[in-house]
């Protein structure tokens, strides 16, 4: 995916004369809107897949610890899962938003990509984590049969 998106950006910035600051020609705006919706739709795909983590992380709890009581930590993760809807409801509103605006001298994705990654990566790191916690109490309860 990697490829497609520097792929596009070597377009982007091949119509763009970076030595002379005018606007970016017609084929640079189309590119750099595409480029925002490419970003937009793959933070969106990736805030699903760490929903359906936690939700997959409550069933399967909810199954085998069936007395046991669930992490307080995968508990509060699983409460916040509705921050997955919203993060990519602001990343789309922030894509409207480039989509529209005038456009600049130099407009760049590369700043929209890196908070998108990096939001990403933030809320990764605890859903992963949250969904670990209930296997080890899983694993335990089996292996005290």
């Amino acid at each position: 995916m990697s490829f497609i998106v520097s792929r596009a950006a070597r377009l982007c910035d091949q119509k763009m004369d970076v030595t002379n600051r005018s606007a970016p020609s017609p084929i640079g705006k189309v590119m750099n809107k595409a480029i925002h919706g490419l970003i937009a739709l793959l933070f969106a795909v990736g805030c699903w897949f760490l929903w359906g983590i936690l939700t997959l992380t409550l069933h399967t709890a909810q199954r085998f610890l069936a007395g046991a009581q669930i992490p307080e930590f995968t508990r509060l993760c699983i409460s916040l899962r509705p921050l997955f809807v919203v993060l990519p409801v602001l990343s789309l509103a922030w894509c409207v938003f480039a989509w529209f605006r005038k456009a600049q001298a130099r407009d760049t994705w590369v700043g929209y990509f890196a908070t998108n990654i990096g939001v990403l990566v933030l809320v990764m790191l605890p859903t992963l984590i949250a969904a670990w916690l209930p296997l080890i109490s899983i694993i335990e309860k089996v292996g005290a049969r």
